[in-house]
């Protein structure tokens, strides 16, 4: 019972990825309104990364 509850949901998803295709000819657009927002947090993240966890994750492993 349980591996065709399984099966099923298997199947169901490859059907709902088959859907999810873009039609040929037409392109995405790459405008991103929250690019310079996301920039941002990526710089602030990548910053708290190098100078805050990892010198704190070197004290732990010592």
């Amino acid at each position: 019972m349980i591996f065709l509850k399984r099966l099923g949901i298997t199947f169901l998803s490859f059907c709902i990825i088959g859907c999810a295709s873009i039609p040929a000819g037409s392109e995405p657009s790459p405008h991103d309104p929250w690019e310079s927002f996301n920039r941002s947090v990526f710089s602030f993240n990548e910053g708290l990364d190098e100078y805050l966890l990892k010198p704190i994750t070197k004290g732990y492993r010592f």
